[in-house]
């Protein structure tokens, strides 16, 4: 049996990617929330199990976390660890980088698939898939952030089936985006902005149908959908079986009411700034200095593209794409202000909109290339821009081998002139994740049957919470205790950025500044 040319490449991409979250998912470290996302899981699966649908059900306490957070992952991550049976924290642990990353998995094919769907090319499809896997934040994350991730996935497929649901209006994809949509929200709140763009489109999709028989067709199909959208919502999150209305009103007022306590600062370009009032720009120069710039570039040439293309006389039908993906980006940065903090991870979910844009200025700039310049000219500027493209593609996955597992640190020359500038101006590390690393290099180097260590001016669980992904008998030699009576100290440096008065034992260094430090106290 033969298959097309696309379908082996389509495999060999995803094999390759596959094995390299086979071989690396071991390799990172365990950030400040674990557990608070696990108790989350915990708490909706108890619920479940203890009040099936066919019983009277209790609602959930009133101080709940189900109540603002979205369980339906950390609840199926935890289905998954009762069903396998697994208990030993460091195994607890490993399942769910696995898991987590096959979420990640899914929603790179997506969106090749995505890619494909809208540019009818599965070259573009392979560009970018390739485009959001050698992003490093967002692969680094793709281990054990259990939350900005998967929405980034179905952010991702909620995005593919509205634009087939438009192209096909069937039942079967109606349905489809409901289901997309309901994960979506029932994974975290802010994605109810995708039923709020399908309304959107599906509106002017509706006045501009004629005749009125065809209208009255769209009105049908998305009456139904936010049917199955209502019935899927709920069933995905326990705290709305009770009483779906009251508790679907208070997941909203709790999201949209949500500030942080007065006194949080966030590093942003060399200033404390107060969480509460960071400027607009906060989230775009996040991206810009923590994205491959050539991504950066082709999206404005790509906003460039679009906003010609909307200004035009063209149907409707040919701007709803472009329409989408400007929405998908821009709408969910203007609902975070004020809820933001650690960077921009809150909004990974709005990167693959940004890279669809991106991809739009690539395509637009090749096929300007193809009509404006005769041949050899053209086929001369056609291999400059590949060149250029893979020359960066190269330097970031460069980087990506070179600092594994520390992907999340990635910054381009953009942020600044070295590390030591940018150590500076943003925070690095703020999850301490590379804990799991520098406990690791205290076991080869102390013999010592019990090692006494404490952390910096951080807070404990950065040790803690990595000495539980050790193996057993090396989690036993760890004991956290205060600084009079530890070995050795260590720090990310978070709200300590100077070096202690201490003889620096070991450090783990990006570029030409320390991330963490490990100080020997005696």
């Amino acid at each position: 049996m033969k298959f097309p040319l696309p379908f082996y490449f389509r495999f060999f991409f995803f094999s390759l990617l596959l094995i390299a979250g086979l071989c690396v998912f071991k390799d990172y470290g365990v950030h400040t929330d674990e557990y608070f996302n696990q108790s989350i899981g915990e708490e909706a699966l108890r619920y479940v199990l203890a009040s099936p649908f066919i019983h009277a059900v209790a609602p959930l306490k009133s101080e709940s976390s189900v109540q603002t957070h979205g369980a339906i992952v950390e609840m199926s991550l935890k289905f998954v660890q009762r069903v396998f049976k697994v208990r030993d924290t460091r195994e607890v642990l490993l399942l769910r980088h696995f898991c987590c990353f096959l979420l990640f998995l899914m929603g790179v094919y997506f969106f090749w698939s995505l890619c494909e769907h809208y540019f009818n090319s599965w070259k573009m499809g392979l560009l970018g898939s390739l485009f959001l896997a050698a992003s490093p934040r967002i692969f680094a994350n793709a281990f054990y952030d259990t939350y900005d991730i998967p929405l980034l996935s179905f952010y991702i497929i909620s995005i593919y089936t509205l634009l087939r649901w438009l192209r096909r209006k069937t039942f079967i994809n109606a349905f489809l985006h409901a289901l997309s949509c309901a994960i979506l929200f029932d994974t975290r709140a802010i994605g109810l902005v995708m039923p709020l763009f399908t309304s959107l489109i599906f509106l002017i999709d509706t006045l501009n149908s004629f005749p009125i028989q065809q209208r009255i067709k769209i009105f049908r199909q998305f009456l139904l959908y936010l049917c199955l959208l209502s019935a899927l919502i709920v069933i995905g999150w326990p705290l709305l079986w009770s009483n779906p209305l009251m508790h679907f009103l208070e997941v909203i007022k709790g999201n949209v009411g949500y500030r942080f306590p007065f006194g949080t600062t966030i590093l942003f370009m060399g200033r404390d700034l107060m969480q509460y009032r960071l400027p607009w720009y906060y989230v775009p120069v996040w991206i810009l200095i923590t994205t491959p710039v050539i991504y950066s570039l082709y999206f404005l040439v790509g906003v460039y593209f679009s906003v010609i293309l909307l200004f035009s006389r063209q149907l409707f039908i040919k701007k709803r794409g472009v329409v989408l993906f400007l929405l998908c980006f821009l709408t969910p940065q203007l609902l975070a202000q004020g809820k933001l903090y650690d960077t921009w991870r809150h909004l990974f979910f709005i990167y693959p909109a940004f890279l669809m844009i991106s991809l739009i200025g690539l395509s637009a700039l090749w096929e300007k290339i193809k009509d404006h310049f005769s041949r050899p000219t053209n086929l001369i500027l056609q291999g400059l821009l590949i060149l250029v493209t893979a020359g960066n593609l190269c330097g970031v996955l460069g980087f990506m081998v070179k600092y594994h597992p520390f992907q999340f640190v990635y910054f381009n020359r953009l942020a600044g002139k070295d590390m030591q500038e940018i150590k500076k101006r943003y925070i690095l590390d703020y999850w301490g994740l590379p804990y799991k690393q520098a406990l690791e290099d205290i076991l080869k180097k102390d013999t010592e049957k019990i090692i006494p260590i404490c952390p910096g001016d951080e807070i404990s669980e950065f040790i803690s919470n990595n000495i539980n992904i050790l193996q057993e008998q090396d989690r036993r030699r760890f004991q956290l205790t205060d600084i009079d009576n530890a070995k050795y100290l260590i720090t990310n440096y978070i709200w300590h950025p100077k070096e202690y008065p201490y003889p620096l034992y070991d450090a783990i260094k990006i570029g030409n500044a320390n991330i963490l430090g490990i100080y020997k106290l005696k």
